[in-house]
C-alpha cells in the first residue's frame, strides 16, 4: 500500500472509528500541550498575561481561516449572546490558567473531567432540561471526586487557602471548569442560530480584548522562551476545538467518548518527565470517582438522543403510513 500524502488526506478526512480515536487522542495531546506550556510559565509570568497572549495567539491563528471563508463567517446575530459568552469565557480562561500555573499537571487534568458533569445542573437551570436522579448522582459523585483532589494536593503551591484547608490551584482551576460549563450551555442554545467559525472568533477576539488591560497592570518582560511557550498555548486551545469537532463528525461520539481519558496518562508522563511530578493517591481516588461519573452522564445522554431520534423516526413512518 503506498502511504502518499494523498492517501493520509484522505484517510484523515474520511468517516470512521479508527478516525474518530486518532483526532480524539490528538485532543487530549493538544489539550496537555496548553497546560504544560501553562506550568512551564507560571513562575516567570502573571496569570493575566499568559491569559491575554493565549487568548491573542488563538485570535491570530481563528483569522485566516474566516477571512478564506469569506464575509459571511463574520456575521452576528445574537449580540447579547455573544457578550455574556465572552465575560463568562474570560472568567473561565483567567481562573484555568491561575490553577494550572499553582497545580500538578494529573490534578490539571482530571479536575478538567468534571466539565461535563457541570454543564447538566446548568443545562437544568437555563435551559429546562430535566435530569434522573442517576445523572444527578453522578454530578454528587465527580463533585466528591474534586473536593478529594482539592483537600490533598499540596504539590502546586507552598500554602494552602483558608477555605476548608483547599488547595487554591484547585478551587481556581474548578471555578473554571465551572464557568467553561456556563460557556457550553450559552455554546449549545447559540448554536441554533450562529456560525460555529463565528462564535470561535468572536471568543478569542473579545476575551483578548478584556484582558489586555489587566495584563498590562502585572506585564513582565518576556524573553523568546516566553513567547514560545505563549504559542504553544494559543495553538492548543484552538487545536482542541479542531480536533474534537473531526472527531465528532468521524464516528459517534459515545464510541470516542473513553479515549479522551488518555489525557491522564499524558498528563501523569510529562508530568514527571518535566516536573518530576508523580500522581497522589487523592488523585487517582477523585479520578475514580470523576471518570466513571462523566462516562455515565454521556452514556446517559446518548441514550437520550437515541431514544428521541427513534421517536421521531416512528412518528414520520406512522404519518407516511397514514397518507
Amino acid at each position: 500500500m503506498n502511504f502518499d500524502k494523498i492517501d493520509v488526506v484522505k484517510w484523515l478526512n474520511s468517516k470512521g472509528h479508527f478516525q474518530g480515536i486518532f483526532w480524539t487522542i490528538c485532543a487530549s495531546f493538544f489539550s496537555n500541550l496548553g497546560d504544560t506550556s501553562i506550568r512551564l510559565l507560571g513562575s516567570n509570568l502573571p496569570a493575566m498575561q499568559i491569559t491575554f497572549f493565549r487568548l491573542f495567539f488563538g485570535t491570530l491563528i481563528v483569522l485566516p481561516i474566516l477571512l478564506y471563508k469569506g464575509k459571511s463567517s463574520f456575521a452576528v446575530k445574537n449580540k447579547l449572546g455573544h457578550f455574556f459568552r465572552i465575560v463568562i469565557g474570560f472568567g473561565a480562561i483567567a481562573c484555568w490558567v491561575y490553577g494550572a500555573s499553582q497545580t500538578s499537571l494529573p490534578s490539571i487534568t482530571t479536575v478538567s473531567f468534571a466539565c461535563p458533569l457541570l454543564v447538566l445542573p446548568l443545562a437544568y437551570i437555563f435551559l429546562s432540561e430535566k435530569s434522573c436522579w442517576r445523572r444527578m448522582l453522578s454530578v454528587g459523585a465527580g463533585f466528591l471526586g474534586v473536593i478529594i483532589i482539592a483537600f490533598f494536593e499540596n504539590g502546586g503551591a507552598k500554602q494552602t487557602s483558608n477555605v476548608l484547608f483547599l488547595h487554591p490551584g484547585i478551587i481556581f482551576l474548578f471555578c473554571g471548569a465551572l464557568l467553561f460549563a456556563m460557556s457550553d450551555v450559552i455554546n449549545k442554545k447559540m448554536l441554533a442560530s450562529e456560525n460555529l467559525l463565528s462564535l470561535l472568533f468572536y471568543f478569542y477576539l473579545g476575551t483578548a480584548v478584556i484582558s489586555f488591560i489587566p495584563a498590562l497592570l502585572v506585564w513582565k518582560q518576556m524573553g523568546l522562551k516566553e513567547v514560545l511557550y505563549l504559542l504553544m498555548s494559543g495553538v492548543g486551545g484552538v487545536s482542541i476545538l479542531y480536533c474534537i469537532l473531526k472527531a465528532t463528525n468521524a464516528t459517534e461520539i459515545s464510541s470516542i467518548a473513553p479515549y479522551k481519558y488518555v489525557e491522564l496518562i499524558i498528563s501523569i508522563i510529562v508530568g514527571y518527565l518535566l516536573f518530576n511530578e508523580v500522581i497522589k493517591i487523592s488523585t487517582i481516588i477523585g479520578a475514580s470517582l470523576i471518570i466513571p461519573s462523566a462516562l455515565l452522564i454521556g452514556y446517559y445522554e446518548i441514550k437520550k438522543e437515541r431514544t428521541k431520534t427513534k421517536l421521531v423516526e416512528t412518528y414520520d413512518s406512522g404519518s407516511l403510513d397514514v397518507m
